[in-house]
């Protein structure tokens, strides 16, 4: 038998939301603002019945404005990724209850540098790494993930960390980060759901040319309500708006703001 084959597309838009020092807003005369689109394409094949490996890559863009003008653009290659989901149990989350211990999901993988690192850093009041393609740096990272089908509801919890571990060609490290979730879905009607997902998440500070920077890293809670569907037998689409609620920041930096994310998938 053929090992099935799985194929997606990702876009994804953020925007920043204005200046903070700690959780407060500061008024910025020049309205910075970053946005940022990217386009991904995902792979993944099942090497046996609990190990799926998986490939994306990335093309992003990315605007710096200040008082509603373009002043910069970027656009380009992202940095690409390669990661495994091991399922303990096999054969992927077969949707147990909480009853029955539900389903763990296992993943890690490596960002890599394809994408271009500048050398020209120096942004005031935006973090180094928010006006670059690539890091330059090569990002392990790993999580685990639970879910739990209890009637009509899917329960689910997940966390993710990544640790860059070196720098890139001008010193840059953009530090490390952790993300903890978690969520609730229901079957709405045939095969649409809906669900929301808390998220706290941690970004460190930056590092360039071996010292810390002080206005980098945050920490913020976000919720993230989403609308998905099963297109068929094979085919799926979902969409995510990720919306923060709370951001305390290090120093005075730009804040990250809103984003919005459409996936489909197609398994073959």
């Amino acid at each position: 038998m053929a090992r099935p084959w799985w194929i997606g597309a990702q876009l994804v838009r953020s925007a920043t939301d204005g200046l903070r020092r700690g959780s407060d807003r500061v008024a910025d005369p020049l309205r910075r603002e970053v946005r940022q689109t990217t386009i991904a394409l995902d792979a993944g094949i099942e090497i046996d019945p609990e190990l799926r490996g998986h490939l994306r890559v990335p093309h992003r863009q990315i605007e710096r404005l200040e008082s509603g003008r373009t002043r910069e653009r970027l656009s380009g290659v992202g940095d690409a990724s390669v990661w495994f989901e091991w399922w303990p149990d096999g054969d992927r989350p077969q949707r147990r209850s909480i009853a029955e211990g539900g389903d763990w999901t296992f993943l890690s993988g490596l960002e890599l540098p394809t994408g271009a690192a500048r050398s020209d850093l120096n942004r005031r009041a935006i973090p180094p790494s928010l006006m670059q393609l690539g890091s330059g740096t090569y990002d392990p990272f790993a999580g685990a993930a639970w879910s739990a089908t209890e009637g009509e509801w899917r329960l689910r919890a997940a966390s993710l960390v990544r640790i860059p571990i070196n720098s890139s060609g001008a010193g840059l490290n953009p530090g490390n980060s952790l993300a903890l979730q978690a969520g609730a879905d229901r079957s709405l009607f045939g095969s649409v759901e809906a669900g929301a997902t808390l998220e706290a998440r941690w970004m460190g500070r930056e590092w360039l040319g071996g010292r810390k920077l002080r206005d980098t890293g945050s920490s913020l809670l976000a919720a993230a309500p989403r609308l998905a569907a099963q297109l068929g037998a094979d085919a799926w689409i979902e969409g995510t708006a990720w919306l923060p609620m709370q951001v305390q920041a290090n120093g005075v930096q730009i804040a990250p703001g809103p984003a919005f994310e459409v996936r489909i998938g197609l398994h073959f």
